[in-house]
């Protein structure tokens, strides 16, 4: 199983995420005039994130696109800082716009989809339908953000969630890992990590984001010194 570190931000990182044994490291990559959807300083301009990017040494490198609006003759203008890291990666919500995804593709590297939400009171058929509509579909990959914004959520998700029929279940969650390539972001700590991916079998890959909020209700982010803990409990 595959694990994922966005928003890598200096060699130090880089250098001790690598040492964890991080299989993709993802770069924050902020050109100038984009309007960033995180203003907490871990976005890079392109001439650093290459800097970075050239120091890493057996992790897959990724390049994010993760502000607002970008039109896609503005990311075919990019393409060759994109075709510089082995992935790209796109948030659910701008390939949603008509065009994206071949400008995206245009780099000519796998890509990522992130972002897909997945909230306790979905419907499973929400989540699969976002993955298999057509400006999203046949991707490398799909992140899935798995109930944020619920402190414990992965508990809460195995604990509480059985208790109301009607709300996401982790079964659902197993049953899309049969069905799509995917990656799954969640709280994870020491006491969980080993639980949580012995529940997925057939999961790609887990993620960490570093940086932003800890109480987001998009997405779980972890500080640098706890993704590091969590990585080297890896089952």
């Amino acid at each position: 199983m595959l694990s994922k570190v966005d928003r890598a931000n200096s060699l130090e990182e880089i250098t001790r995420l690598e040492e964890s044994g991080v299989d993709l490291i993802s770069f924050d990559i902020a050109f100038p005039g984009s309007e960033l959807t995180i203003e907490d300083g871990r976005s890079l301009d392109p001439r650093r994130a290459l800097e970075l990017r050239g120091n890493v040494r057996k992790a897959r490198t990724v390049a994010m696109l993760d502000f607002v609006g970008p039109e896609p003759e503005w990311i075919r203008s990019k393409a060759e800082v994109f075709s510089s890291f082995d992935y790209v990666q796109a948030t659910s919500h701008q390939l949603g716009y008509e065009g994206v995804l071949p400008a995206v593709r245009g780099a000519g590297r796998p890509v990522i989809c992130s972002q897909i939400i997945a909230d306790y009171d979905m419907d499973p058929s929400w989540i699969r339908g976002e993955i298999e509509d057509p400006s999203r579909a046949g991707l490398k990959y799909y992140e899935i953000q798995v109930v944020t914004g619920v402190q414990n959520s992965w508990r809460n998700l195995k604990e509480e969630s059985p208790k109301h029929e009607e709300e996401l279940q982790v079964s659902d969650l197993r049953s899309m890992t049969l069905d799509f390539p995917l990656f799954f972001a969640l709280d994870f700590s020491l006491e969980n990590v080993e639980e949580i991916l012995k529940a997925f079998p057939r999961l790609e890959g887990w993620t960490i984001t570093l940086g932003g909020d800890p109480e987001s209700s998009l997405r779980h982010f972890h500080t640098a010194e706890r993704a590091l803990e969590v990585l080297g409990r890896e089952v």
